[in-house]
């Protein structure tokens, strides 16, 4: 459950910028800009006591944790602010393990790490996101957006741009078509969809209990469903919805018999030495990255 300001990443990501941080003089060049040319920061602050003492980050191995940190710099960064964009696209974990310098299996089996102890959200499209960072950048256009009124009080060409003084939920940005939290929803991975991914027709409804019950049926050696949070809800109805062929039960039944014909999925590969095995769950299935590469054969012999 993506538990916004109030979860894991909400604790272990630094509280903001310090306002006093010195700046320094290339942050001024068009390419330090961000959305709507406010200045990206040249840093961020790090309390090493909200790090230690985050029980979801905790549970995670040191090579997990690192990783973590590496993608909060990447997250610092991209625009939106917030979101795992290198060179602003979504970089797949073989592409991400290649710009780290490590294997793609062990950046996979990290994120998967990560993921399962709710360090980070996703976006109904898949993409990474660390929720505080994402409300940490809403709540900064909001007090630039209140300086600039005071400043200016009889201006009225900024003030009808979408953000009001009291409602934190009016700010549109470049970040609209990416989900993202906020401190009074933890649903909002499932209310806001990128372009594409749900079309204007509106499709059956998408039938969860009934295909988590075929993932059992067809996949008992893999982990069973113990919570279906709002996040993985969002997942399993954007592919539900972004193909009309997904939206059948028997298209899904064929889907996981298909998917426990993969050794490695299933967990049937052994490790390298020093490395767990690899097992998949219906989470890390219905991602859409991992979803596509397992309809491209990715991971059948």
């Amino acid at each position: 459950m993506d538990k916004s300001n109030q979860g894991h990443d909400a604790r272990s990501y630094p509280r903001g910028i310090e306002s006093g941080t010195p700046i320094a003089p290339d942050a001024l060049s068009p390419r330090n800009r961000g959305v709507r040319g406010l200045m990206k920061r040249p840093a961020f602050q790090f309390y090493p006591g909200d790090w230690l003492n985050d029980a979801g980050l905790r549970l995670c191995s040191l090579p997990a944790r690192g990783l973590w940190l590496e993608m909060m710099c990447f997250m610092h960064q991209a625009t939106p602010y917030g979101h795992l964009l290198i060179a602003g696209r979504v970089p797949n974990p073989a592409e991400l393990a290649k710009v780290l310098g490590e294997r793609d299996i062990s950046v996979t089996e990290w994120i998967e790490e990560l993921e399962r102890n709710e360090v980070f959200s996703r976006s109904t499209d898949g993409v990474i996101y660390s929720r505080r960072m994402v409300q940490d950048e809403k709540n900064r256009k909001q007090w630039a957006k209140r300086q600039r009124n005071h400043r200016n009080p009889n201006d009225n060409s900024q003030r009808d741009n979408g953000v009001t003084d009291g409602n934190s939920h009016a700010n549109v940005t470049a970040e609209s078509h990416l989900s993202s939290s906020s401190s009074s929803s933890s649903t909002s991975c499932t209310t806001s969809s990128p372009k594409g991914e749900v079309s204007s027709a509106s499709p059956s409804p998408c039938p969860h209990e009934q295909i988590i019950e075929l993932y059992h049926k067809h996949l008992p050696e893999l982990p069973e469903v113990a919570k279906w949070t709002p996040t993985r809800r969002g997942y399993l109805q954007a592919r539900w919805r972004e193909d009309k062929r997904h939206q059948t039960l028997e298209w899904w039944e064929r889907f996981f018999t298909f998917v426990h014909k993969s050794d490695y999925l299933c967990g049937r590969v052994k490790p390298q030495p020093g490395r767990r095995r690899f097992i998949a769950n219906l989470a890390w299935i219905i991602t859409q990255e991992n979803f596509v590469k397992i309809l491209e054969k990715n991971y059948h012999d």
